[in-house]
């Protein structure tokens, strides 16, 4: 799948932290799947997508980018030499983002 069009400049990707983790490190650690996102949730986060196929789990939390303006803008958009690599990349995949001006073909 490929990305196509173009940032809205929404915001919505900066209202969330997301992390990739390895679910085998974390069943090394909790025992269990279900375990894991009962700590996890407990400090107010929870798993997005689970790829027990691909050993992840993607994991969010409600933390706003430090770069996001009052009005929902990144001060660095203008400024892409500045931006982090996830920022110019992401996206990463069609479920993401709900509403965004990219779409996967």
């Amino acid at each position: 799948m490929r990305r196509k069009g173009s940032c809205l400049e929404c915001g919505e990707c900066c209202r969330v932290f997301r992390m990739t983790c390895v679910i085998s490190e974390m069943l090394a650690q909790h025992g269990t799947l279900e375990e894991a996102e009962a700590y996890y949730s407990f400090r107010g986060a929870r798993f997005a997508q689970v790829d027990l196929e691909a050993d992840r789990v993607g994991v969010e939390m409600a933390i706003p980018c430090g770069k996001l303006t009052g009005d929902s803008k990144c001060s660095l958009h203008d400024s892409p030499e500045k931006k982090p690599l996830i920022c110019h990349r992401y996206p990463l995949a069609p479920d993401d983002i709900q509403s965004c001006g990219f779409r996967f073909v």
